[in-house]
């Protein structure tokens, strides 16, 4: 088993600027997206995260170099996933991320870049099996029988009590590394930040309770939109340049008439990331409310005139309701009829118009954006890690890795420095 470090990471060389430039692509990430789109790196001074990120890239290469791997795969959370993308590109591996499907769930597929665009799965497509699914899926989602899974968060007493002994846990964990010399600032918050955030977080939202808040959908006509979870892969890898949430806000505010309102709805397991004085800054724009983290998004959605999504599931559970949707990131669910994404910030005024003003797709209309996006899935996994996968899951796994072998082998045969043993 190799690791990217065998030991915590002091005392790192400067970082390589050309080595790191020249990962860099006209398309793709860049190495400071890399560094905002990471939870840990973000907070570190801008140096620090530049000399470690040199560091993972040359040993990234390393390993590469040393394995020869035909294909690798990845995920998109955290720097490694797309540091790992942008080093794979250098040398001419294939690299593709798991990418899963949130409703219906157990949808896989695989992406050769670090956004959702271009997926794909490699086994043959069954038709009538897709058109039965979209059918399903539509059908279910409609009855609310399907939802997209959010976990648990410290915003009840309760829950704050069954986090406890995981927080303690952790916290012991961290002072003993700190003592014993092997604590790694890179990939690890110190005691001090920890307790700090935790602090903020629940004066957050403990303080946030005094601000008006909406709680059920008005009967006055408005657009709709959904806080991101931050740092999310959503939005600070596949959107970096909209991972300014009240930013974005501000920009469709500007955009809306004065016929609507904007609902802003913070997401529930994520709310106290958000200070008072920052939702007040938004009460402070013209139409704008909050929405109670703990208010019903499918009420919220089902009767709003417009929906705006950065790059989020929040896109596809509208566009199934027949909601007009707009989109400021690249997105898979753009091949929905009634999702748009907004390419200049300009033109969003215009867009929000004609979104207005659009009819409501039929329901045949939607079953066929939804067959469209299945096609590009197929059954596997589930993007639960902490739910053991079944025997037919894993079984439905081990067939994509069969099919993507066999996709490769032509590629891998026509690159004879790669070794002969499948990877």
């Amino acid at each position: 088993m190799l690791y990217l470090f065998d030991a915590p990471q002091k005392n790192l060389p400067q970082a390589d600027i050309e080595f790191l430039t020249a990962l860099e692509g006209s398309t793709g990430p860049t190495i400071h997206n890399v560094i905002l789109g990471d939870a840990r790196l973000s907070q570190l001074p801008y140096a620090d995260a530049l000399d470690y990120v040199s560091a993972a890239a040359h040993r990234f290469r390393q390993i590469l170099l040393q394995v020869r791997p035909d294909v690798v795969l990845s995920g998109y959370d955290g720097y490694q996933s797309t540091l790992l993308m942008l080093v794979c590109r250098s040398l001419k591996i294939p690299w593709y991320a798991l990418t899963y499907l949130p409703i219906p769930k157990g949808m896989m597929g695989f992406s050769p870049l670090n956004v959702c665009i271009g997926v794909r799965a490699f086994g043959p497509a069954d038709s009538e099996r897709i058109v039965l699914e979209a059918e399903r899926t539509l059908d279910e989602f409609e009855r609310r029988m399907l939802a997209t899974y959010v976990p648990p968060s410290e915003n009840s007493l309760s829950n704050i009590l069954c986090f406890l002994p995981l927080r303690l846990a952790n916290a012991v964990s961290n002072f003993k590394s700190v003592l014993n010399g092997t604590h790694d600032k890179y990939t690890r918050r110190s005691p001090m930040d920890s307790a700090e955030d935790y602090l903020r977080r629940r004066w957050n939202y403990i303080t946030n309770k005094r601000l008006p808040m909406v709680a059920h959908p008005p009967q006055q006509s408005y657009a709709f939109f959904g806080f991101h979870m931050q740092p999310e892969m959503g939005i600070d890898v596949w959107a970096p340049f909209y991972s300014n949430q009240l930013h974005v806000v501000a920009c469709i505010a500007r955009a809306l008439p004065p016929s609507h309102k904007l609902l802003v709805k913070l997401h529930r397991i994520d709310c106290d990331n958000w200070s008072t004085s920052q939702l007040r800054s938004l009460l402070d724009l013209p139409g704008v409310q909050v929405v109670s983290p703990h208010a019903d998004t499918y009420e919220f959605l089902r009767r709003a005139s417009l929906v705006f999504s950065i790059q989020g599931t929040i896109a596809l559970e509208s566009a199934l309701l027949r909601k007009q949707v707009i989109a400021f990131g690249e997105t898979m669910y753009e091949v929905m009829p009634n999702v748009a994404r907004v390419i200049n910030l300009i033109e969003l005024p215009g867009l929000v118009r004609n979104k207005l003003r659009a009819p409501e797709p039929t329901r045949a209309e939607i079953l066929a954006g939804l067959e469209a996006l299945l096609a590009h899935f197929r059954s596997g996994l589930y993007n639960n890690w902490e739910l053991n996968p079944t025997s037919t899951q894993l079984d439905d796994f081990c067939a994509h890795l069969v099919f993507l072998k066999a996709f490769l082998r032509p590629q891998r045969d026509d690159h004879p420095s790669h070794s002969n043993v499948d990877s």
